[in-house]
């Protein structure tokens, strides 16, 4: 199941508090490709668990 993230930015002023909310795309779609990728490898090790009659390939 996919999760819809997205991340932000948070600048803190020490004196001012929170100065800057922004959305930052760039990590936001890092974690997106990595969310994938450990997706990806999940299924493969539930494969190799499970290769009674499965044939994996790299």
């Amino acid at each position: 199941m996919r999760r819809n993230r997205t991340v932000y930015k948070i600048i803190i002023d020490n004196e001012k508090g929170i100065t800057s909310i922004r959305k930052d795309e760039l990590l936001t779609e890092m974690i997106e490709q990595l969310e994938d990728l450990t997706h990806d490898v999940d299924y493969l090790i539930r494969l190799l668990e499970n290769k009674e009659e499965h044939l994996v390939k790299f």
